[in-house]
């Protein structure tokens, strides 16, 4: 009989330990949310959400619409699912809504680019205001490619996306890469990438953004670059601001120790010129000594070629 209870008791236990660990993870997927987060993050894709009427059938107009919360997403990877929770912490509509996601990514090098976009219901990919892909109406998830030849530089990107009638909705963005298809990831093309540990965000932008070969002179397209960096500074909650130069191991050593610390220099003098306190900032320049990546090949040395913003959180 004790050896009953005791099996019984056991069971019960792990039951209860298993329930519990699944309904934290749900809670945390829920709030995660499929669509996004409400975690800030305007160096990624930023989507705004509208409610619809009843019937609509194709992509509205969203400057006749009143936006209802705003989500931030690396990727747009919903592959055909079932939706029924809303938008956790923003609003709880699960059908006759629609986001408008939109971006600016950078572009290392000229190029066509070819991209697919499945969705369920209707979507648009648009770059630069040119429509690459059309897959609007109400449909079951349809997946359609289309091809764009883009300059190295920055550029607008924009993918407007509503779901009709319930249940199923999809939405899947991907880029061909090498020959072989991968989901489109904002991390890979972000004018800024933003990493977080528990006291430090780090704000990271690639040099040929912000400065044209062996200059420390601001870009005139890095000045845009780094309003948005300011407003982000504007609304955080930072004890320090630390910006650092970094290059790759290309010439000597002394050099672009130099050229870093320069670069940084001029970083630094507009954000205090936008209104960043300049008592709370600090330059440094690293010059190639601390190399994100091995200065194996162009790639890796064109991602060494950076400023890295480090935000000391109070």
């Amino acid at each position: 009989m004790k050896s009953i209870l005791k099996v019984f008791f056991i069971f019960y236990f792990m039951t209860f330990f298993l329930m519990s660990v699944y309904s934290q993870q749900a809670e945390k997927q829920a709030q995660k949310g499929i669509f996004g987060t409400t975690k800030k993050n305007p160096f990624i894709f930023t989507g705004t959400i509208y409610y619809l009427p009843e019937g609509t059938d194709r992509l509205p107009d969203f400057s006749k619409l009143t936006p209802v919360g705003k989500i931030y997403t690396e990727v747009l990877n919903i592959t055909p699912r079932s939706f029924d929770q809303g938008f956790p912490g923003v609003t709880d509509r699960f059908e006759w809504f629609a986001i408008d996601y939109k971006g600016k990514i950078y572009i290392p090098q000229n190029g066509t680019y070819t991209f697919s976009l499945l969705s369920d219901d209707g979507a648009k990919l648009i770059i630069d205001g040119k429509i690459v892909i059309d897959n609007d109406g109400v449909h079951p998830p349809w997946e359609k490619t289309g091809s764009i030849y883009l300059k190295k530089g920055i550029h607008e990107i924009e993918v407007p996306y509503f779901q009709g009638p319930r249940w199923e909705v999809a939405l899947v963005l991907s880029v061909v890469k090498n020959g072989k298809k991968e989901i489109f990831d904002m991390k890979n093309f972000a004018l800024v990438k933003m990493e977080e540990t528990e006291k430090v965000t780090s704000l990271i932008m690639s040099s040929a953004i912000l400065f044209d070969f062996d200059s420390f002179q601001l870009k005139s397209d890095a000045k845009t670059i780094l309003d948005t960096v300011v407003d982000f500074l504007k609304d955080y909650s930072y004890s320090k601001i630390v910006v650092e130069g970094h290059t790759d191991d290309i010439g000597s050593e002394n050099y672009n120790l130099k050229l870093s610390r320069k670069r940084a220099e001029s970083v630094a003098k507009y954000f205090v010129k936008k209104g960043i306190p300049g008592g709370k900032i600090e330059t440094i320049g690293y010059g190639e000594s601390k190399p994100k990546y091995p200065n194996t090949s162009e790639e890796n040395r064109r991602k060494n070629r950076r400023v890295e913003i480090k935000v000391i959180r109070k």
